[in-house]
């Protein structure tokens, strides 16, 4: 192949890619190292330069990633005839009208139809399918999970389902754990994300007739349909598509955010959320960047707060460690409780479970996961608790 028209080869077939990183480079890496021609990305487009280079790190995938692999090393290929369908930008508003159109329930029959016929697989996940709802069955008996697990933040490249993502929540994000880490599971997470962004209305249409046979399922058994529909997200559906909540009254939904727009008002009065839908504010840490101070209003209304320390999680029968009793906020001179929320995943049993006082806000402890490294790329969003203390204070940061 001719350097030159690999190289303009490469810039072509490259404006159609996303922006995932691609982990099955083999076949390009060796055609790169062979030629010894270093493709590095910049602001106008692309460089090259003549030297041995990595080429997963500038590699990303799209649909038809193998057709773009060919022409690369195809030797006879034209230009001209590069021509593949390219993922496009979506917006948040061209999916809610999408998701509007599975209000009426005769068309969502339709859709739903239409939706199976092209999708081998379903939405919903099993409580085994990932490890955020895995001891559900054991530690909530009473209820039966599924979850709705779409690739997080900025991943599929053409939408962000996590808003208000940090660097440090991204590096410590359950998204690739446990099963979550096999290639297969991210293809499936990314083809679930691009459905709901290419053909809403069947997304939505799917979706409500998925939790319908979840809850005649538990029913059947005995106990209560519970669904968590941000696994690995962070979608306001109470705005989007608050009729997937209305429309299922007996299921009880819930989920974690750090959107505290979605359960605060702008004077830190608490929003009104579907009656079957409880969330839960994820904590960003106690230090200057945080959001504690939208955390302590939120403890303040009787909510909620998810908080991971610095503490190591239990692995198997070994026990993990003790989290702290209580935060204290100098500034106000409150303490606000912790418990342990490894335990399960239903925070809207917390105060049930902890005997908690009416109107009194509740810590959900978790402990870090992924050992060392994982507690290195968390950073301060991991909150450290002070040696010889059983408790975290909180300066007067907010």
């Amino acid at each position: 192949m001719n350097l030159k028209k690999a190289k303009e080869l490469f810039k072509l077939a490259h404006k159609n890619l996303t922006p995932k990183q691609v982990k099955d480079t083999h076949k390009a890496e060796h055609w790169l190292e062979k030629h010894g021609v270093e493709a590095k990305r910049t602001k106008s487009g692309f460089e090259f330069s003549e030297e041995r280079m990595n080429f997963s790190s500038y590699l990303y995938e799209c649909y038809v990633f193998d057709r773009y692999l060919d022409f690369l090393l195809e030797y006879d290929m034209k230009l001209d005839v590069i021509q593949p369908d390219q993922p496009t930008q979506a917006s948040w508003g061209d999916i809610k009208k999408g998701f509007d159109q599975a209000k009426d329930p005769a068309s969502r029959k339709t859709h739903a139809k239409e939706g199976r016929k092209g999708r081998k697989s379903k939405l919903l996940g099993a409580e085994g399918s990932n490890p955020k709802i895995a001891k559900e069955s054991e530690s909530v008996p009473e209820f039966a999970t599924k979850g709705l697990s779409l690739s997080p933040s900025d991943e599929s490249g053409r939408v962000n389902t996590c808003s208000c993502a940090t660097k440090e929540c991204r590096a410590a994000c359950l998204n690739k754990a446990g099963r979550g880490a096999m290639s297969s599971v991210q293809k499936a997470r990314l083809a679930k994300t691009d459905f709901m962004i290419d053909k809403p209305h069947q997304f939505m249409s799917m979706l409500h007739d998925e939790i319908d046979a979840h809850h005649r399922s538990a029913t059947k058994k005995g106990k209560r349909a519970a669904v968590r529909l941000n696994v690995v997200s962070d979608i306001p559906y109470e705005k989007l598509h608050p009729e997937i909540f209305h429309e299922h009254p007996d299921v009880q939904f819930y989920d974690y955010t750090k959107i505290h727009g979605r359960l605060m008002n702008p004077d830190g009065s608490p929003k009104q959320l579907p009656k079957n839908y409880h969330v839960t504010l994820s904590s960003t840490g106690v230090h200057k960047e945080s959001n504690w101070k939208h955390v302590r209003q939120h403890l303040d209304n009787g909510g909620v707060a998810a908080m991971v320390f610095a503490v190591p999680a239990g692995r198997g029968k070994k026990k993990g460690g003790d989290l702290p009793s209580h935060v204290f906020d100098k500034k106000t001179g409150k303490k606000y409780r912790v418990i342990d929320g490894d335990i399960h995943d239903h925070r809207h049993l917390d105060h049930i479970y902890n005997d908690a006082q009416a109107g009194e806000g509740l810590i959900a402890g978790l402990r870090i996961k992924g050992g060392k490294k994982m507690l290195e790329k968390a950073g301060d969003f991991a909150v450290k608790v002070p040696q010889g203390q059983t408790h975290v204070e909180v300066e007067d940061i907010h």
